[in-house]
Parts: structure tokens; C-alpha cells; sequence
């Protein structure tokens, strides 16, 4: 329940009348102009609905009108309140970075991830994670492939990004993943290099050629081959 009361006889300023979170009926005096008193409201109750589902709130970019009203129902409420900053894309991608560090993954790949999901995040436009767009990714992708890009590689770039995405759930960020719609392409049916067994001539050749070859990574030829 929302609506918009008339200024009281003398004031100039109209008041925005909405139910909060927390079930109280409460009034939040607004500006002098109708038109901008609604739309202020308007996004208030929008605001404290996609709290209500469970999505997080980033107050900075509510209107001056209602931001310290819709910060102070969601405290209120237990709604866990964010900033942009707590919002961006590249801030959090490093912290996404350094947390597959800390989960024993290599180096090399959280590296890789990283590389792939900024990549992609970047070429798309999104700056914020409340900003993810399936059908953004999905066109990104297919353009890609038009430029030749194989679908595995495809498929590596979306698995990246949909790591990042289950990273910011568990934080809190998001409570529903946006790009779980989203499938991975074919990639048996557009394969680039057809791998099959060596024939028993290749295979003596080769360890015959690894046998006799320098220590790569701690490991003699004799032992590599």
C-alpha cells in the first residue's frame, strides 16, 4: 500500500504514505513538486520490494528524497544494506581472486578465471553485479562465436563468469543466480582439434624423443618418459 497525500494547508510539500517492512504504516514528507513526489515514492516501494525478495540494496543510488527513509525501514528490518562500492564488478573480481587463492586453488588458476570472467564482464558493459544481464552475456558470446571463437572457449568463459556469480551469492550480493538460464554451448559438435590414440610407431617416437630430452620441471627425461 502506497499513495501520495496532498500538502497540508500551509505546508509545500507533498507526503508519500507506504507500508514499511516491518508492517507499520509510516509518511515520508517529499518534495514541493507532485510529479517528483510520486516518482519518489514510487521508487521506494520498489526498493523495500526487491528487499522484501531477498535482492541486495545499494542505497547510494536511490533518490536524495528517500535514501536515509529506505536505509533506515531496511536496518530495521534486518535487510542487509549495501553500498556501490560494494557492488563493483572489478573490486570484486579481486576479491573473488583472492578467494580461490585461499581455497588452495593454483595460482594459474584463479589467474585464468579472473582473466576470463573480467573479460567478459567488461566487454559487456556491466559494472555492478546487480547489473547482470543473461541475455547481455548470451549476445556476447554468440558474437564471439561470429568472430571465431570456439564453443569450448565459449564455454570456458561462461563457467568463469558463473563462478563469480555463485561468489557473490554466497556473500550475500545476490540471492538468485541471473545466468543460470544460461546453457553451455556444443562443443563436441564444433570441435577445432580431433584428438585421437597414438599408433604404436608415434608412441615409441615419442618416448624415445622425451627420454632424451632437458629436466623440465624437476624431472629428468628417463623419468618423464
Amino acid at each position: 500500500m502506497a499513495r501520495l497525500l496532498k500538502p497540508r494547508r500551509g505546508a509545500r510539500r507533498w507526503v508519500g504514505e507506504y507500508r514499511a517492512p516491518d508492517g507499520r504504516l509510516r509518511r515520508l514528507t517529499l518534495a514541493g513538486d507532485k510529479g517528483a513526489s510520486q516518482a519518489a515514492l514510487n521508487e521506494l516501494v520498489r526498493t523495500l520490494e526487491r528487499a522484501a525478495a531477498g535482492q541486495a540494496v545499494s542505497i547510494d543510488q536511490l533518490c536524495p528524497l528517500i535514501r536515509e527513509r529506505a536505509a533506515e525501514d531496511l536496518r530495521a528490518a534486518g535487510v542487509r544494506v549495501v553500498g556501490d562500492g560494494d557492488l563493483d564488478v572489478k573490486r570484486l573480481l579481486d576479491c573473488w581472486h583472492a578467494a580461490l587463492l585461499d581455497r588452495g586453488r593454483t595460482r594459474k588458476h584463479a589467474d585464468l578465471h579472473r582473466r576470463r570472467a573480467g573479460r567478459l564482464l567488461g566487454e559487456c558493459g556491466i559494472e555492478r553485479v546487480t547489473d547482470l544481464d543473461p541475455i547481455v552475456i548470451e549476445r556476447c558470446l554468440a558474437r564471439w562465436r561470429r568472430d571465431g571463437l570456439s564453443a569450448a572457449s565459449a564455454n570456458h568463459y561462461l563457467t568463469a563468469v558463473k563462478g563469480f556469480v555463485r561468489w557473490c551469492i554466497e556473500r550475500g550480493l545476490l540471492t538468485n543466480n541471473p545466468l543460470a538460464i544460461l546453457k553451455r554451448h556444443n562443443a563436441d559438435a564444433d570441435r577445432r582439434h580431433v584428438r585421437r590414440a597414438l599408433d604404436p610407431d608415434e608412441a615409441r617416437w615419442l618416448l624415445r624423443v622425451t627420454e632424451q630430452s632437458l629436466p623440465w620441471r624437476g624431472l629428468g627425461g628417463p623419468a618423464r618418459a
